[in-house]
């Protein structure tokens, strides 16, 4: 390599900055990671329970995990519940890719992140109002007596299918999430502004800002809407009864 050449990177590198570093990972990907998995184990019970209970007229939770109390149940709610509180990150992750790749310039886009922001509040007050009634159902079957322990086994009898299309629900919330977390993360290198410095081009700088992510948002809030409201009718149709008769019990 010439003297001339080395000369004319060393002037590039000098006005332009040596090239940028990636962001760091958020946290929000790291808890996406951990309750995509949860989802997933959870799909698989699910499934697993549905098919044996339709082939053999058993409980496969009983077999596996012992006499499953409606408790467990609603363990699983909160889990999913927390699931949906994470996913409502939406409002705050489609502020914050409007601010990064700028949609301005599209009024559809535009349109379509301020629809993504209001799901994204209804799935987050779906998701509070099923969280704080798991809370209400756990602490009313704190003292149970016969009478109230058989509703809750009626009500685990009468929850598989529900449980199971709760679990379809956030997985795929879950795999909407990660494309626009990906996409916000590519974003964030995106809008570097030694961006160009670091050797990109115009051309590549505007095919990296993904305008489609707009509908991502919408999908997953969306998604995120319709599994915490399946929650909240869950909660009502099959816990609610079993939560008056324990009040009454007790």
């Amino acid at each position: 390599m010439s003297a001339d050449n080395e000369n004319n990177i060393n002037n590039d590198n000098n006005e332009h900055g040596p090239p940028p570093d990636l962001p760091a990972v958020p946290p929000i990907t790291l808890l996406l990671y951990g309750t995509t998995i949860l989802s997933a184990l959870a799909l698989i019970f699910s499934i697993a329970s549905t098919i044996s209970c339709t082939f053999t007229k058993r409980n496969f939770s009983a077999r596996v995990v012992g006499n499953v109390h409606a408790n467990d149940l609603d363990l699983f709610l909160g889990i999913w519940t927390w699931r949906g509180l994470a996913l409502t990150n939406d409002a705050d992750t489609c502020f914050r890719y409007d601010e990064l790749i700028g949609s301005g310039n599209d009024d559809n886009d535009d349109v379509m992140m301020t629809v993504a922001r209001m799901v994204s509040v209804l799935a987050g007050l779906c998701s509070g109002s099923s969280m704080c009634l798991a809370v209400l159902f756990h602490v009313s079957s704190a003292h149970q007596n016969d009478n109230v322990a058989l509703c809750h086994r009626q009500c685990r009898r009468c929850t598989y299918n529900d449980v199971l299309t709760l679990s379809v629900l956030f997985f795929l919330a879950s795999v909407l999430e990660g494309l626009k977390l990906l996409m916000i993360y590519q974003a964030d290198i995106c809008s570097d502004d030694r961006f160009e410095g670091a050797g990109g081009s115009v051309a590549t700088y505007d095919s990296c800002r993904a305008s489609s992510g707009a509908y991502i948002c919408v999908l997953s809030a969306a998604l995120s809407f319709l599994a915490g409201s399946m929650i909240l009718l869950w909660a009502c149709r099959f816990r609610f009864p079993c939560f008056k008769m324990a009040s009454i019990a007790n």
